[in-house]
């Protein structure tokens, strides 16, 4: 395993060496041991799995609060997509940072999301999925979205989302999340 910083604080690109035979490929998606050696949080509450038919779908960005707040690890089984990362995290050395990588289902590649970072993804080909587990549960009530086009982060995404919920389409950006960083949307259930 190689694991790589990223440009958010605690995030990380980790890759997974493939064993190739006669049968095909066999990798490791998950291995706590591996985890807890690179200093990440290999706690499992949830295994999501993400679906999208269509091209440039846009999930994200989501994160939730304390005490619930959600590390995942991100792998492309099919298809591709672009992965982002948010620091939201105030007191954070990279508040205010994004990063994002390209993961698809030829590379054994995965990204670690520390918990507290908005999280999204826009798929870059058709019938892409996405797995990657949390370490808290999914609670509606602690959910948080940020806009995908936020102009105090710049993201830059490869395409504009042509499939995006109505939920994600119309967050709030950072200037309107207030001084805690985060706007709730109680009694509402925007899981990827």
């Amino acid at each position: 395993m190689k694991v790589t910083p990223l440009a958010v604080d605690g995030a990380r690109l980790i890759a997974s060496i493939p064993h190739d035979d006669h049968r095909g490929r066999f990798s490791r998606l998950f291995c706590r041991a591996w985890m807890q050696q690179a200093g990440l949080d290999p706690t499992v509450a949830q295994i999501n799995h993400s679906q999208s038919s269509a091209p440039f779908t846009l999930r994200g960005l989501h994160w939730q609060d304390q005490p619930h707040a959600e590390a995942k690890l991100v792998t492309c089984l099919a298809g591709a997509i672009y992965d982002v990362i948010a620091d939201v995290r105030p007191g954070s050395p990279s508040f205010g940072a994004w990063c994002a990588v390209s993961l698809d289902a030829g590379r054994n590649e995965a990204v670690y999301v520390p918990a507290g970072c908005a999280h999204g993804f826009l798929t870059l080909m058709p019938d892409s999925q996405v797995v990657y587990t949390s370490s808290e549960p999914h609670v509606p009530g602690l959910q948080h979205i940020l806009r995908w086009d936020d102009p105090g982060f710049g993201i830059e995404w490869p395409a504009r989302p042509a499939v995006l919920s109505a939920a994600d389409r119309d967050a709030p950006d950072r200037e309107g999340l207030g001084k805690s960083g985060a706007v709730r949307f109680p009694n509402k259930d925007f899981d990827a």
